[in-house]
């Protein structure tokens, strides 16, 4: 398997979790098993927001999808459908922060619409990275010249997850740790 496309694969395994810890969080504090932590979920939004938007979209939208148009250009209509989803994707994610913000108003009144904007926020993603993996990923695989993989790994190896890679920043490197010991067992650290 490309470098590239273990990374993508490794990067949506990785949000993957992070969107489980969340939607198990939200599910606990719905059949109140705990109180919201309304500082994990912020944690949670901010990575959300950070590593898709600023990172993984990024180099997905101007590196391997113009690379794989160039080989494959019966791609375009998936690869249009991709991309308008990335931007598709920052308006779930608004909707899930103005939803968190009511919540913290007021939760007794707030938690309905804040699970029901995380839930369609969590069926994007997985329609998104699904879509990724099944239609992109195996042509690119394929059809990409060597010499256009070896460009592509250059740009994704530099492409550092912001939480996982091997050498986060130390902001992001916080976050995580936030995140795993702050979120309650199952689902993180805290409490075991």
């Amino acid at each position: 398997m490309r470098q590239t496309v273990t990374i993508i694969r490794t990067e949506h395994r990785r949000l993957a979790a992070i969107i489980n810890c969340f939607i198990g969080v939200l599910g606990d504090v719905e059949a109140q098993k705990n109180e919201p932590d309304f500082e994990l979920l912020e944690l949670i939004h901010d990575y959300f927001r950070s590593f898709l938007y600023k990172f993984h979209h990024p180099k997905e939208d101007q590196h391997l999808f113009p690379a794989l148009l160039k080989v494959c250009p019966e791609l375009s209509e998936t690869i249009e459908k991709l991309e308008a989803e990335h931007e598709k994707g920052l308006v779930y994610l608004e909707n899930l922060e103005t939803s968190f913000m009511a919540f913290k108003e007021n939760p007794a009144s707030g938690l309905a619409a804040y699970i029901d904007a995380a839930r369609t926020y969590r069926d994007f993603e997985w329609q998104h990275m699904g879509l990724e993996e099944k239609e992109i990923l195996p042509v690119a695989e394929e059809k990409l010249p060597e010499e256009t993989w070896i460009a592509l790994d250059a740009i994704f190896t530099d492409h550092d997850d912001p939480v996982f890679g091997d050498r986060p920043t130390k902001k992001f490197e916080t976050l995580l740790s936030k995140i795993v010991n702050t979120a309650p067992a199952p689902h993180g650290l805290a409490g075991k």
